[in-house]
């Protein structure tokens, strides 16, 4: 094996490795931002769940409102 093609797989090593670190760096850069957006959407489903539930108790006192009425 010659310099040259010694030096080519020392540099080629060295450029896969940078680019196996910038991807390293960019999966733990979307791992961060998925736990951000289960959080998120965790609280989505908490405030649904909330605000159909307070809907659901509106609807059933407007209800009892008009049944008395008449």
């Amino acid at each position: 094996m010659g310099l040259m093609s010694r030096l080519g797989r020392i540099v080629g090593g060295r450029a896969n490795a940078q680019i196996i670190e910038g991807y390293r760096e960019e999966l733990r850069a979307l791992h961060v931002k998925v736990g951000r957006l289960d959080e998120e959407l965790h609280q989505l489903r908490k405030q649904t769940r909330e605000t159909v539930d307070d809907l659901g108790d509106r609807i059933g006192a407007m209800s009892e409102r008009l049944n008395s009425a008449s």
